[in-house]
């Protein structure tokens, strides 16, 4: 960052004089730990940012280094926006990003998986339409997931967020960062990163996912009621899962099998080709 623009917050910012923001939603030294391990008993990864336990799982991680790290997920702003190309507005400085500079920059991260939260309309808006932005995202090896949500909204359905997240969890398994962006970085995307923390039983209520994403992107993060009240639903909708599993689990362990199922003694009470568990 120039010197010149310290000086002058309202001056031009570029992919030149401000590099696009990464957020990563773990602490990288966290996800060292992570993963080779599950999160301590008792403990979500709101716990594990406390300094005295992040203290304990660094020394683990370095002892036992894993043989795979992880991906992690991260937050940024659109890549290319453009937006106050005319001038400040209200002492908001304009903005013209380069499409091409800020994936490759996401590309010297490790990204591999972009999730856009916008719609054609959107990104045509912000200065990066579609088809210029799938084929730079192409040329620097970066697959891009669309789920599109109108701002500060949510996605329609809890199972459109839950396939996103089963997608995005298979290219973290590879070892590989995946990015999620709306306009800012904030609402959509922090609404995502939510629901991904809840899903990886990162974070077992929607008010510890949302003050995770509010520390490691902004205290803006999740802009409206209705985006706070999807991310509850849809920690709601988990724990209605987990118990659906459970049940099923209980039912499985004690329906008898036909190995254990013998035939009871006949009786004049007892129909003849009548079977009980013993």
């Amino acid at each position: 960052m120039s010197q010149n623009t310290l000086n002058n917050p309202t001056e031009q910012k570029t992919s030149k004089s401000h590099p696009i923001k990464i957020s990563w939603i773990i602490p990288p030294d966290i996800q060292l730990y992570l993963s080779n391990n599950d999160l301590p008993k008792n403990h979500d990864l709101y716990d594990c940012m406390e300094p005295s336990i992040r203290e304990q799982l660094l020394s683990m991680s370095n002892r036992h280094p894993p043989s795979l790290l992880k991906g992690n997920l991260c937050l940024s702003s659109c890549p290319g926006k453009k937006v106050r190309l005319s001038g400040p507005v209200r002492g908001r400085a304009s903005i013209n990003r380069d499409l091409d500079a800020d994936l490759s920059r996401m590309k010297s991260f490790g990204i591999t998986l972009i999730v856009c939260c916008l719609d054609d309309y959107e990104m045509e808006l912000l200065g990066a339409p579609w088809p210029k932005y799938r084929e730079i995202a192409a040329k620097n090896d970066i697959k891009v997931l669309r789920l599109p949500m109108i701002e500060g909204s949510c996605p329609e359905t809890i199972e459109e967020a839950q396939h996103a997240i089963h997608i995005v969890n298979n290219e973290m398994n590879k070892g590989n960062n995946v990015l999620v962006h709306c306009r800012g970085g904030v609402g959509r995307a922090g609404l995502f990163a939510c629901c991904w923390l809840l899903e990886n039983s990162l974070c077992d209520t929607a008010e510890r996912a949302i003050a995770i994403v509010r520390t490691q992107r902004s205290p803006k993060a999740i802009e409206t009621l209705r985006q706070a009240d999807y991310i509850i639903q849809y920690a709601k909708s988990l724990k209605q899962r987990s118990k659906l599993t459970e049940q099923h689990q209980t039912l499985t362990n004690t329906t008898p099998t036909m190995d254990v199922i013998r035939p009871f003694p006949k009786t004049k009470s007892q129909p003849a080709n009548s079977e009980v568990a013993s």
